[in-house]
Order: structure tokens, then C-alpha cells, then sequence
């Protein structure tokens, strides 16, 4: 039961530098009271606050990017410069409360803004809402200490991408919105997030579509982090549908050595990967390393990247040797080049145990897998997908070794969290179902072990086809569980 591809979304296009966090700001005025109409602001006070009805009545982290020049509305959020008497106004007014280096406007004040802006207005205020909430400096969205504050602009990204489609005309979309936007998208992907991430990936896609054109970098790459996180959601073939078409449109507009289409390539393998298609997969994979080692030499993370996905196919079409030594050799590039604790890292080290369980390893298999295990534990927590896929290959491990009661108790905690998360018809349910009634088996619980095979069968052949490795899989485990005497 071979681990699953792990197809990172693109990067959206680089910003300016983080710059050092503002200072935090403590109380600052009493709790918002019950607002009848909101009482008169100073002129930058009133800006404000028309444009913060645009976003959700949550909390609103008060960062800002100097980088980006002076603001082009008179107010820039969290400047002190230019916002701190604004805010303080509003909060002296009690429209809005301020705490914890956070603002957040009272919801009644918030639905009477809104209300009261004149329809003509509308465009001119959202548009400066979107740059509004675009100057919130945050930090990389794949690094766990920045994914709090992620988690805060999460409801405002939401409610303008909602409201941007009630407005009347054509109204398109600040760029730094949409760079904060894809930043978003990425932030869900890497904190497992895959199903809010969805969400906000299609209704940035078709709105993308409609006001800049399907073939526009922004679409595309909203396209491609859509397709991730289907994958995520196990469903492996509207993400190869959306992968095909944004590899066909970035190999048309920007060629094939450009690195989006190489990425998308990589993604599109993964499609194939989970859907059985291991040749084709591999294709695509050898190409795009080939293509990198090129253009970006041996050492680079991207050439790295294209390698650790030929590994997995590799292992896929049971070339478990050549496997192992190129993750080998991408687990030793990526420890000088990355880091020993880095995402990627982690990820080479998790499939070389994988390769060196199946060639009898189980040792060091073992050693690995317990490490890649606590470090995803300490940065990622308990039910992040990639926690679960280690926990489960330590299981699988340890059911080698025959330690099959306590394989039993990981499968067992994996199989009952990833229903929980995902359902139990995802396809990484279905494997952990698949692990623990093999634990069952071995412990001689044949009258358990038999209805789950049959159950992961049956589900299998639902979801992925009757013909799919994994239902194959299933179907022998099922025939080889002995009957009672």
C-alpha cells in the first residue's frame, strides 16, 4: 500500500519582503454599545470604516507593508502613520473595538455602512477594501508560526470575493488582492485545510475567468491550487480534469520549459499517479526533472522536487531499488540545501522509509518513520494529512515487524480520525481501512477483518473503479482472509 503523492500548489508571484511586525496594541476604548445610526467621523475615520464594511464583521489583524508606498486612499491599515487617529476615532465612537493588535467593528455598525453606500459607490470602496486588506503583512503561508494570522484574513478574503459578484459593472480585482488571495489558497492547502480551500479556489477561479480571462496567470494558478486540493479531497479526477486544462493553456502561453507549466506537469502526474496510471505519470515526471536539471542545474529545490515525484513513481511500478536510491539521494540534497526540519525534507525522508520497509529495511525504516512522525507532530499537530500519512506508514512498519497489536492501535486511531476529517469513502481512508483490517487478520480476527476488506472493496470499487490497483489490492486481501472452520 505504496504512500500518496504530495503535490504542492504553485507559489504565487513573490511580494516585497515581510517587514518587522508592527507593535501590538493592548485595549484601546470601551466595547462597541448597541448603535442606532453610526455617529459623525473625521473624514479618514469615515473612509475607513466604509471600507471595512466590505469585509467580515471578524477581526482584522492591524499589520501593514511599507514597501508598498503611501497609501493611495489617505488611510493605510495598521500604519501608524496614517491610521492610527482613524482607528482611534472609530473605537473612541465605540463603532469598533481594539485588541490584541486586532480591530473589529461592531455588527451592526457593519450591516448600516454597508447599507447606507450608495449603489454607484460600491465598486470605488470594495476595490479600495481589497488594497486595503492587501497592506496586512503576513509571513510565508507554508511555515506554521505565520498560519494564525492567516487564519484571521481568511473570513475578509471570503466576504469580498462573495460580494465582489453583487456588484454592479465590471469590477475587477485590486493585484494585490489577488496575490494576498493566492497566498490564502496556499496557506489552507499547507495547514490541511483542503475543503475550505476549495471553496475559495472556485469562486476565485470562475470570477478570475470571467474579469481577466481564463488564460491569465492568476487564473491559472487559481486553477492549479484548486486542482491540489481536489487531490487532497481524494478526487483524483476533477483535479486531473482542471490539471489537464491549466497545463494545456500554460504550455500554449507561456511554453514548456517555463516553470508554472513544469509545476503543472508534476501536478497532472500526481492525477495519474492516484488514478492508476503509474507509466503515464512517469512520463510526465522524467520530462519535467529533465527539463529542470536543464534550466536550473542539479542542486536546485525545483530539480529536487521533479526527482522526489520520479522516486514515487518509480516505486509505484515496483522499481523499489532505483526508488530508493534517488530518494536517497534527493532526502541527503535537500538536508544541505533546505534543512533537516523542512516540509520537503520531511517528505523525502517519509518515502525513502516507505522504499526501505518494502525492501526488508525495517529498522532504520522504523528509525526514520518515528522521526518524520515527531517532527510533523510538533509543527503540523495531530490531524494534519501529513501526520496521519506518517502514523500510518509507522503502522504498516510495525505490521512487518509483527508488532501487530500495536500497528492495530495506530491504524485503528488513523482510520477513525481520517472519517472523521474526510469521510469514509476518501481514498486515505480507505487505505487506513485497508491497513487495520490486515492488523485484524494477523491477530486472527477473521470475522472483522472479512467485513472490512469486503466494506474497503466494495467502497473502492465505487470510488476508484473496479480496475484500480488499490480495488485489485482489495479484492486479493479479501480472498486470502481464511474462512471458519
Amino acid at each position: 500500500n505504496p504512500p500518496p503523492r504530495a503535490a504542492p500548489p504553485a507559489r504565487p508571484r513573490p511580494g516585497p519582503p515581510p517587514p518587522p511586525r508592527p507593535p501590538g496594541g493592548g485595549g484601546g476604548g470601551p466595547p462597541p454599545g448597541r448603535p442606532g445610526a453610526p455617529p459623525p467621523a473625521g473624514p479618514a475615520a469615515a473612509a475607513l470604516l466604509d471600507r471595512l464594511a466590505f469585509l467580515a464583521p471578524e477581526p482584522i489583524p492591524l499589520g501593514s507593508d511599507p514597501a508598498v508606498g503611501p497609501p493611495r486612499f489617505g488611510v493605510r491599515l495598521g500604519d501608524t502613520a496614517t491610521a492610527a487617529l482613524a482607528v482611534r476615532k472609530i473605537v473612541t465612537l465605540g463603532l469598533a473595538r481594539h485588541a490584541d493588535n486586532a480591530l473589529q467593528m461592531h455588527r451592526l455598525v457593519h450591516a448600516l455602512l454597508r447599507e447606507k453606500l450608495p449603489s454607484d459607490e460600491r465598486g470605488v470602496v470594495h476595490h479600495a477594501a481589497e488594497e486595503l486588506l492587501a497592506t496586512i503583512a503576513l509571513g510565508d503561508p507554508d511555515t506554521p508560526e505565520s498560519w494564525p494570522e492567516y487564519g484571521l484574513v481568511v473570513p475578509h478574503v471570503r466576504e469580498l470575493l462573495s460580494s465582489a459578484a453583487a456588484l454592479p459593472g465590471t469590477q475587477l480585482d485590486a493585484e494585490a488582492f489577488r496575490t494576498l488571495v493566492l497566498k490564502v489558497q496556499r496557506y489552507l492547502y499547507f495547514s490541511g485545510q483542503s475543503r475550505s480551500a476549495v471553496d475559495i479556489c472556485r469562486m476565485t477561479r470562475e470570477s478570475w475567468t470571467d474579469r481577466l480571462g481564463p488564460d491569465h496567470p492568476d487564473t491559472l494558478h487559481s486553477g492549479y491550487n484548486l486542482a491540489s486540493n481536489l487531490f487532497e479531497l481524494g478526487e483524483y479526477a476533477r483535479a486531473r480534469e482542471v490539471d489537464q486544462d491549466v497545463w494545456d493553456r500554460r504550455r500554449r502561453t507561456l511554453g514548456r520549459d517555463h516553470q508554472d507549466t513544469i509545476r503543472s506537469a508534476h501536478q497532472l502526474a500526481a492525477d495519474l499517479c492516484d488514478l492508476g496510471d503509474f507509466a503515464g505519470a512517469r512520463a510526465l515526471d522524467e520530462e519535467g526533472w529533465k527539463h529542470r536539471r536543464r534550466l536550473l542545474g542539479e542542486h536546485h529545490p525545483d530539480t529536487l522536487q521533479s526527482a522526489h515525484y520520479l522516486g514515487s513513481d518509480l516505486y509505484e511500478l515496483g522499481e523499489l531499488e532505483r526508488a530508493r536510491d534517488i530518494n536517497e539521494e534527493v532526502w541527503r540534497r535537500r538536508r544541505q540545501v533546505l534543512g533537516r526540519d523542512h516540509p520537503d525534507t520531511l517528505h523525502s525522508a517519509h518515502h525513502l522509509a516507505s522504499d526501505l520497509c518494502d525492501l526488508g529495511r525495517l529498522e532504520r525504516a522504523l528509525e526514520m518513520q518515528r522521526w518524520v512522525l515527531g517532527q510533523r507532530r510538533q509543527f503540523l499537530g495531530e490531524d494534519h494529512p501529513d501526520t496521519l500519512r506518517s502514523t500510518h506508514y509507522l503502522a504498516i512498519t510495525l505490521h512487518r515487524m509483527a508488532d501487530y497489536p500495536q500497528a492495530r492501535a495506530l491504524n485503528e486511531d488513523v482510520w477513525n480520525r481520517r472519517r472523521q476529517l474526510n469521510g469514509d469513502n476518501h481514498p486515505d481512508t480507505l487505505r487506513s481501512a485497508y491497513s487495520f483490517a490486515d492488523d485484524l487478520c494477523a491477530l486472527q480476527d477473521y470475522t472483522r477483518a472479512r467485513e472490512l476488506h469486503h466494506d474497503t472493496w466494495e467502497r473502492r470499487c465505487r470510488v476508484l473503479g473496479e480496475d484500480h490497483p488499490d480495488t485489485l489490492r482489495s479484492a486479493r486481501a479479501l480472498a486470502e482472509v481464511p474462512l471458519p472452520p
